[in-house]
């Protein structure tokens, strides 16, 4: 069993924004802050007996504000990495693997949302190198 999931060749093509019906806000010093808001059943039970709080407010850290305010619907994963990587030298040869974790937490918490694929690039290219249909043997 693998640890690590492989990422899709695609992903970097990938383009995301925050999520609309998230609230979130940027503090003094730079940081975002996402408010998690909490429904459902059993949160609705850890808040009437146990006095849980209905709202949690997450704290990006530094790497995670730097990219939140990069995700605005027109550079792709791969503008980002090449993005944090001029933002943070010190960490070039780990850059992709952290920005994709990162991502991958934020998307699956809903945090953000796929808006598209950027994908005129990859056709022209796989056009130029794909071999005709006709000389294809099946």
């Amino acid at each position: 069993m693998r640890k690590y999931k492989k990422v899709d060749r695609n992903y970097l093509d990938r383009i995301y924004i925050p999520n609309p019906g998230q609230t979130w806000k940027e503090g003094k010093d730079g940081m975002i802050v996402v408010d998690q808001v909490h429904r459902g059943f059993f949160h609705w039970i850890a808040k009437r007996c146990f006095h849980r709080p209905g709202i949690s407010h997450i704290a990006l850290d530094g790497y995670g504000s730097a990219l939140w305010k990069e995700l605005d619907g027109e550079h792709t994963v791969h503008d980002i990495v090449q993005k944090m990587e001029r933002y943070y030298p010190e960490e070039q040869t780990r850059m992709l693997a952290r920005v994709v974790a990162f991502m991958g937490i934020l998307e699956v918490h809903h945090f953000i949302v796929k808006v598209r694929e950027n994908t005129a690039v990859h056709m022209t290219v796989l056009r130029q190198h794909q071999p005709s249909m006709r000389h294809k043997i099946y």
